[in-house]
């Protein structure tokens, strides 16, 4: 893969996807990445259901869908706005959030439905723990939840810093992050408002975050923007963030997405260059 990744989903350790910067959809199967599809518009968001459905989403309001095949299903949105994320619960519960303050909601059916307009913010990513408990982040720096009946403000940074992504790992265990041009790390532990972490020396690098993804309360990985020498990759083991050491076949450039595996005892990661 030549082109900018956006994003990237592992189904299983041996298959994965991502979408790309060019319009394609790239597949990971038998050891390799390989072109499995190509549109007409840019593509910034995948969630696989199951290893035989999986969503995909980006520019003009389009909304991709692969159920098995040999192709992608094609559907769009008439508001034709950006969707930045998509994340679904079961296959017949999914939510997509955009530009605009969009959220639009798949039940099954022929189409997606708008959900809810939150104002005007943007709204960058979506994760759900439950059908009756999701969370949205925005480049305002807001968080929303949906409480299983309706989506509201629940808090916002005094920063404002953008947020680029969000990952639960139970009702009382999220984080976030995001940042303009220094990190921005936030935690939220079942009441009150979010916490900002700010990295000490020698912890999470000094920029930009761009996506999180957490096994357990005590295994959270990032990657983000590369700033000079400083490792790509965080981690966060329970008590705290830290840089985590590079590959040297890895190439000096910065990381968009990071999604983990766990089939066995062994944790199983990939990431995707951007």
């Amino acid at each position: 893969m030549d082109d900018k990744q956006h994003a990237v989903h592992c189904v299983r350790k041996t298959e994965a996807w991502s979408v790309s910067e060019r319009n394609n959809i790239y597949r990971y199967t038998a050891g390799a990445w390989s072109e499995h599809s190509s549109f007409s518009n840019m593509i910034y968001t995948i969630h696989c259901v199951s290893e035989s459905e999986c969503w995909a989403a980006g520019e003009a309001g389009k909304f991709y869908h692969w159920s098995g095949g040999a192709s992608w299903d094609v559907l769009t949105d008439t508001l034709g706005q950006i969707i930045n994320s998509v994340y679904c619960v079961t296959n017949v519960d999914c939510w997509a959030v955009g530009g605009g303050g969009q959220v639009y909601r798949w039940s099954g059916g022929e189409s997606w439905s708008r959900s809810d307009v939150l104002g005007s913010a943007t709204l960058n990513a979506v994760h759900c723990v439950a059908s009756d408990d999701c969370w949205i982040v925005s480049a305002e720096g807001k968080f929303f939840r949906w409480n299983g009946a309706s989506w509201s403000e629940h808090s916002q940074l005094a920063s404002e810093k953008i947020l680029y992504s969000i990952h639960c790992v139970s009702s009382s265990n999220c984080w976030a992050v995001g940042g303009e041009d220094s990190v921005t790390v936030a935690r939220w532990s079942g009441s009150g408002s979010w916490s900002v972490t700010v990295p000490g020396s020698g912890s999470a690098p000094n920029r930009d975050l761009y996506d999180i993804y957490c096994t357990t309360t005590d295994n959270c990985w990032a990657v983000g923007k590369k700033n000079g020498n400083e490792e790509n990759f965080v981690r966060w083991d329970g008590v705290s963030w830290s840089a985590q050491a590079e590959d040297s076949n890895l190439p000096n450039k910065d990381f968009s997405a990071i999604h983990i595996t766990q089939p066995t005892a062994v944790m199983e990661w990939s990431e995707v260059v951007k």
